[in-house]
């Protein structure tokens, strides 16, 4: 039984696929960025994808870098100790939003000119689970005025 006109299937090439992929991106501003990791580094964000059954390797940084903006400020993130020659280094291309990148910059940056690769290799050397950690909400709340609050 042949399908109706409206309903058959219209071959797509793949430039025009990878082209509607790109403006998906775009349309959730995301940035395509070149980043050179260690390959210990790369198998651990591997793991935890495989770990925590997520899609790619951008929702893992993401998720990496998410926490650590949540848990520790620029200066608390260290360096993790030079990568020996010895141990290969590999080039992976992530889509990161506008924040995320921004975070890795600032880290780089405070770290006296690092690159994207060591600012996420630290993130990665403290972030070791992906959940959002619990956040103390403020025992006070310094908005109110002077006179405002209620006494018993």
């Amino acid at each position: 039984m042949a399908q109706p006109e409206s309903k058959k299937r219209v071959a797509r090439t793949p430039a025009q696929r990878m082209r509607d992929r790109r403006k998906g991106l775009a349309d959730q501003n995301l940035t395509q960025t070149k980043i050179t990791i260690s390959a210990p580094v790369k198998q651990r964000i591997l793991d935890l994808k495989a770990n925590y059954k997520m899609a790619g390797m951008d929702n893992v940084i993401s998720a990496m870098i998410r926490n650590a903006m949540a848990t520790y400020t620029v200066e608390e993130l260290p360096l993790p100790p030079p990568t020996p020659e010895a141990i290969p280094t590999s080039v992976i291309t992530v889509h990161l939003s506008p924040e995320h990148r921004q975070f890795l910059k600032d880290v780089g940056r405070f770290n006296r000119g690092t690159t994207m690769g060591i600012a996420l290799e630290a993130v990665a050397m403290r972030v070791h689970n992906l959940r959002p950690g619990a956040r103390q909400m403020p025992l006070f709340d310094n908005t109110m005025k002077e006179g405002s609050a209620v006494s018993g």
